[in-house]
């Protein structure tokens, strides 16, 4: 049996049907299965720089599957979606990579993955040292051009050896951008030695490009004396040259220089750390009145985990005060108020010194003018400890052997605590005025004499002073024979009187030696440099105690022989147990003495 619909229900559903809107492309699809594309290969940022595996996963049925480059076509997919890129004939660069998935008007892409396409080979940009130099620590750098791939860095593609082809030990670290290669020996060789690194063929980029190197060997040595500085190390400050020098080193040998230098304003106190590869300024200028008044006679102290004080004098335009400094992140942070024993004498203050006692806090001694600046007839020497809060004064009253100026004071403190200052002050003898070393030790609230007035036959300058654990050791220079020039003598303290360490120092004995400065090293053993014309120019020399005797460690030092202007006023600190030596020299004469720093390795 036949049934038929009435016209007007038929004439409805053709206006409905023909009332729906058309589908959209990217609408949802009406049919059964969801669209869906996914990159299995790659999966993320990838180098190339040949052929390129391509797979995707899709689902839902898909009419057509196309991989994208940069949003248009590369190549149509079809199951199992594989596919290899050949990217030799593409343009170097970087692409974004998509599967885009369509069924009727209905379309899908997946999320890009980044594909750099890269057939340059990377080269060696930088090497440190550099061939046929002579090094200064255990690390070795190679900066390349681009990023290497870790896999290719293997200890296979990398020997180290001695003179003698014995294996070198080191450890190897690729930073996080890849570019550089540390590799940091295990301990530095004996010097003089002469290590030889070569680096394989199997290094390669990220895309597989080997590295592009034609020397793959190269040798460097390691001196018993390097010179750390080509230039002097004032020379980006300002033209004026350096003043006065300090030197320090913390528990880990870092070794900090500071000095004062006109910017072409004034004199401020600037500061600089070697890292092991240069040097690194620490802070802005130090002043205390900045661009007004000149700072003077610096000071520096550093605890063993690394904490900086400097300390210098410099004026309000009156009085002139102690001041101090700690470096707190890369600014230089003031220690209480400005350091004077007698302030309301519009004092003069000179030469402070600044240690630091086995809390970390800062110990600074100075002298100090009593009267009038106008007469500048008499100087004590003060002592100040920072308790955390403010300084307090050591004892009561100045420290004086005489009625004359006390200047070039000197502190150490004892593994026990204990504060020790020395200076140099005239005193009469008999008749005779003498240049005489003075120690003293606070006991209590009261500074203890240790063994009176040093001095031998001439006039006693320049106290040095250090400790080793409890003991407490002075150097300074004074004339062994009358009308003769100055020795070093060094002297320990056994409790009851000063026991000469080894013999008196000296390279001529009819010229002065000058400057002398003691130092210990992290195993307890002293040090000794000081300038001295040996002919005719002031030369470097460094001594090293045995425990027996004095041994020769540098002879006639200079940093620019060819200047011919000599070298002067030596400071040495111990990074470790390796010497690091700072003195002022002439780079040319005539010009502004300027700072060099040398390290000993043997």
């Amino acid at each position: 049996m036949r049934h038929t619909l009435p016209l007007a229900l038929t004439l409805t559903a053709l206006l409905a049907a023909c009332s729906q809107p058309a589908q959209q492309p990217n609408q949802p699809d009406p049919q059964p299965g969801t669209l869906s594309a996914r990159l299995l290969q790659p999966s993320s940022t990838t180098y190339v720089n040949g052929d390129l595996a391509v797979s995707a996963e899709v689902s839902g049925s898909p009419e057509r599957v196309e991989l994208l480059k940069e949003g248009e076509v590369l190549a149509p997919l079809t199951a199992p979606y594989r596919w290899s890129w050949d990217t030799r004939s593409a343009p170097e660069g970087r692409y974004a990579l998509k599967v885009r998935a369509s069924r009727g008007s209905a379309q899908v892409e997946s999320s890009a993955v980044q594909v750099v396409v890269d057939r340059t080979a990377p080269t060696l940009e930088e090497r440190s040292p550099e061939p046929g130099s002579d090094a200064a620590d255990r690390t070795v750098r190679l900066t390349f051009s681009e990023a290497l791939d870790p896999a290719s860095v293997t200890e296979a593609e990398l020997r180290l050896e001695d003179s003698l082809g014995a294996t070198v030990s080191f450890e190897r670290s690729l930073s996080e951008d890849g570019t550089v290669l540390t590799l940091q020996l295990a301990a530095l060789p004996t010097p003089p030695a002469r290590l030889t690194l070569t680096v394989g063929e199997g290094l390669r980029d990220l895309a597989g490009n080997a590295l592009n190197l034609e020397l793959r060997s190269w040798s460097w040595n390691y001196a018993e004396w390097t010179l750390l500085n080509t230039e002097p190390l004032e020379a980006d400050i300002s033209p004026q040259g350096a003043g006065l020098q300090a030197v320090a080193a913390d528990g880990q040998g870092r070794v900090a220089i500071a000095w004062d230098q006109n910017d072409g304003v004034t004199k401020n106190v600037y500061v600089k750390r070697w890292h092991g590869q240069g040097f690194e300024r620490l802070g802005d200028p130090i002043s205390a009145f900045p661009a007004s008044t000149p700072t003077e006679s610096p000071s520096i102290a550093a605890t063993p985990d690394g904490e900086l004080y400097v300390a210098f004098a410099e004026s309000d335009g009156k009085a002139k005060d102690v001041h101090v400094r700690r470096l707190v992140g890369n600014s230089w942070e003031p220690v209480g108020t400005s350091l004077s024993a007698l302030p309301s004498l519009e004092s003069k203050v000179g030469s402070p010194a600044v240690v630091t006692d086995p809390q970390g806090r800062p110990v600074v001694a100075w002298y100090e003018y009593d009267g009038a600046v106008s007469t500048l007839s008499h100087a004590s020497i003060y002592v100040a400890r920072w308790n955390g809060e403010l300084w307090e004064m050591l004892a009561q009253g100045g420290l004086s052997a005489s009625e004359r100026v006390a200047d070039n004071p000197r502190v150490a403190v004892a593994a026990d605590g204990s504060i020790y200052v020395a200076w140099r002050q005239d005193v009469t003898v008999g008749s005779a005025r003498k240049g005489s070393v003075h120690v003293r030790r606070l006991s209590g609230d009261t500074w203890e004499d240790l063994g009176g007035p040093q001095f031998r036959q001439g006039s006693a300058q320049e106290p040095s002073l250090v400790t080793v654990g409890n003991d407490i050791y002075l150097s300074y220079g004074d004339a062994e024979i009358a009308g003769s020039g100055r020795e070093v003598r060094v002297q320990r303290w056994t409790g009851t009187a000063w026991e000469l360490i080894g013999t008196p120092q000296t390279v001529n004995t009819a010229v002065s030696a000058t400057a002398p400065h003691l130092a210990a090293d992290s195993e307890g053993r002293l040090w000794l440099a000081w300038s001295q014309k040996e002919s005719d120019l002031e030369m470097l020399y460094v001594r090293r105690f045995s425990g027996l005797e004095w041994e020769s460690y540098l002879e006639g030092v200079d940093a620019v022989s060819s200047a011919g202007t000599g070298a002067f006023r030596p400071q040495v600190a111990l990074s470790g147990t390796h010497p690091v030596i700072v003195w002022r020299e002439r780079p040319a004469e005539g010009q502004p003495f300027g700072l060099w720093v040398g390290i000993g390795r043997r």
